[in-house]
């Protein structure tokens, strides 16, 4: 939002019966000052991802029709995580599309990426004690160094709970590790994330908003409050990384009311973000 000199953007997924029309929801985006859209893709997605890891001409032939031709507009390419069914296609997929991507002369312009969840921590407390899972590194950490390697950042998918600390709203320092210390849980998670995979890529927040069903909390005035204080919160860092503004997208500006085997618990369930905008804006 350009409140924020970019910082925040908003996902719109297409997985809902009420969207609007692409030329309205980009006017939509215009007139609440929203510079940038996280867009998911048609849901032949995954199936796009195992081709894109075969060679270097179906990646060519993808990557023109659906990202280079929308340059400036599309500035960031990532597949599906690399902790899911389709973890063995990611890294390849990564590899030919930037291939693809430097063949154009936009190495420099488009990042590739990938993004994970917080699943894969075995721990998370106290952030700097943050470490994956036995089973993950295998897949996570190769793809982790190609994009250190290529200078883009890691998207990471956060999720909330149902306490002042998730909300921003904790006047006390809740964990204090070591010298550092955390208020609220975006950036105990943010943080943990930075710990378990000992890198130096940045990480950019994908996913993250507040719960709308089946949970006592799920209720517009804390869906806004959270928002709010989430978009002035990211501006600042976290207590690892103070002072460097952490891109953050949130999820989502329509209900993906269509979505099937949701997980309550994950970002992917919020408050449509369209009913609360205009009191933050």
């Amino acid at each position: 939002m350009s409140c924020l000199n970019g910082t925040v953007g908003v996902c719109y997924g297409i997985k809902s019966n009420i969207l609007r029309s692409p030329k309205e929801v980009v006017d939509l985006y215009k007139s609440k000052n929203i510079t940038k859209m996280t867009l998911w893709s048609k849901p032949s997605y995954s199936r796009d991802v195992q081709q894109l890891a075969s060679n270097n001409i179906t990646a060519l032939y993808w990557i023109n029709d659906n990202v280079t031709n929308y340059w400036p507009s599309v500035k960031l390419w990532h597949p599906v995580s690399p902790d899911g069914s389709n973890a063995q296609f990611v890294l390849p997929a990564m590899q030919y599309i930037y291939n693809a991507i430097m063949a154009s002369g936009l190495q420099d312009q488009i990042k590739v990426s990938t993004d994970i969840s917080t699943k894969p921590l075995g721990t998370s407390y106290p952030p700097s004690e943050g470490a994956l899972r036995d089973d993950v590194p295998s897949f996570i950490d190769p793809n982790v160094l190609f994009l250190e390697k290529k200078g883009s950042p890691l998207l990471a998918r956060i999720g909330t709970t149902n306490i002042s600390y998730s909300l921003f709203t904790s006047q006390s320092v809740v964990v204090q590790d070591g010298n550092l210390e955390y208020q609220n849980l975006f950036d105990s998670m943010v943080d943990t994330l930075y710990s378990a995979l000992e890198m130096v890529v940045e990480i950019v927040v994908s996913e993250i908003g507040w719960p709308s069903t089946r949970r006592i909390v799920a209720t517009t005035e804390n869906a806004r409050t959270y928002i709010s204080n989430l978009i002035q919160h990211v501006k600042d860092g976290t207590p690892k990384r103070p002072g460097k503004a952490i891109e953050t997208y949130v999820f989502s500006m329509f209900d993906e009311n269509t979505k099937s085997n949701i997980d309550f618990r994950s970002p992917t369930c919020t408050c449509t973000l369209h009913g609360i905008l205009s009191p933050l804006m």
